[in-house]
């Protein structure tokens, strides 16, 4: 049998700059030990630990039961669509047309069209760091430039026009920052987001604005960026706040010259979102899972104390308490190891899993470590006490 060669079995160049998930790594290691009978505290994953709520689940049987099983309209059903506006309306008080809601295959699928749709070869998009990685490596596969902007616990890991000036150049196509933030937990306010939204507008910079953690949000009410212009981007999804991330399902708000381009790219991209997902999405806008999320919220707040006290009682730093998301990002530098060496002894040592800050930034990596507080308080103190003994 003749021999067929594969030396054209090779990927894409494009591919040669995105980088891999680090906490995927950890997260597969944390497994093994476990199926070997090792028992593991989780605060590597961002992902919440209660289960979907059972209105959500309800909307979804209903959905299978009633053989709801075909395409939707690309941007989404129009019934959750209008749901997602009466959602702004009533819970953030902010108004938001319908016809400028897409729905998305996860908060990921938003970023994708977004970004696909505004970015050309060699335009530069202005991201944050430490920041989501996720943004780095779409911005690269569209044969775009990543520009990280650094920033430090001295402003709460929060952007300025200053920075953004001292890095902006004429290829400055988008500025993309979160609130809350992943991996800080940072928080812009209504002022702070004015002022960036004013500034994208006189640069003409697209500004995109990451809300995927918008209801975790625990010294102010939440409030949406799409209330302050109608030219923000807004990205968000039923994943953190509604607890469903399996469904991956979530949504962007886009500038209503835009959205015609969305759906282009959305019937090309994905040809529509999951229908079931879409019909459990409407069981968690409704009043009674609203209140469930909101108990969890709560409940997400008391871990946030508490693994935050333990911490900074360890060695841990950190300037400011996170407003927003399930994160807290502690400078380990004190502790005379790198976050990376820091991370591998306190699962192998301590069977705790956390995630070295190489994921989420390119100027300070070594110096933090991402703690999710994604488990009960029950085992963020049995992680605490490990931690303190392996350091010990």
């Amino acid at each position: 049998m003749e021999t067929i060669k594969n030396n054209f079995m090779q990927p894409a160049k494009r591919l040669s700059g995105v980088d891999p998930f680090h906490v995927v790594e950890i997260m597969t290691k944390a497994k093994k030990m476990e199926k070997e009978g090792i028992d593991i505290i989780h605060m590597e994953v961002g992902e919440p630990d209660f289960t979907t709520a059972q209105t959500i689940m309800d909307a979804a049987s209903l959905a299978i039961k009633n053989n709801i099983s075909h395409y939707t309209p690309a941007l989404g059903l129009p019934t959750l669509r209008s749901a997602i506006q009466d959602y702004y309306q009533n819970h953030l008080h902010c108004k938001v047309d319908a016809n400028r809601v897409a729905v998305t295959p996860g908060a990921s699928g938003a970023i994708q069209l977004i970004l696909t749709s505004i970015l050309d070869e060699g335009d530069e998009v202005l991201l944050t760091d430490p920041g989501y990685p996720c943004n780095r490596n779409m911005t690269k596969l569209l044969s775009a430039k990543d520009i990280n902007v650094p920033l430090t616990a001295d402003n709460n890991f929060l952007v300025t026009t200053t920075l953004l000036e001292a890095y902006r150049t004429d290829k400055t196509k988008a500025l993309l920052i979160a609130s809350p933030s992943n991996p800080t937990g940072s928080r812009y306010s209504k002022a702070q987001i004015k002022v960036l939204a004013d500034y994208c507008d006189e640069k003409e910079i697209h500004f995109i604005v990451d809300e995927i953690y918008q209801g975790l949000e625990y010294e102010s009410k939440p409030f949406s960026s799409a209330e302050v212009s109608n030219n923000i981007w807004v990205i968000n999804s039923f994943s953190k706040y509604f607890g469903m991330t399996g469904f991956r399902i979530g949504w962007l708000i886009a500038p209503s010259t835009m959205i015609r381009s969305i759906n282009k790219l959305a019937q090309n991209l994905f040809l529509a979102p999951a229908s079931i997902a879409q019909y459990a999405a409407l069981g968690a806008l409704s009043d009674a899972s609203i209140k469930v999320h909101n108990y969890r919220r709560d409940e997400f707040k008391k871990r946030r104390d508490f693994l935050y006290k333990g911490l900074v009682a360890i060695g841990f730093e950190m300037t400011n308490m996170p407003e927003g998301a399930f994160y807290l990002y502690a400078n380990c530098t004190k502790l005379g190891l790198s976050a990376s060496a820091l991370a591998e002894k306190l699962l192998l040592e301590a069977h705790v899993a956390v995630t070295p800050g190489k994921d989420f930034s390119t100027t300070h990596a070594e110096n933090f470590i991402r703690f999710a507080y994604t488990t009960n308080v029950e085992n963020l103190e049995k992680g605490l006490k490990r931690i303190k003994a392996c350091l010990a």
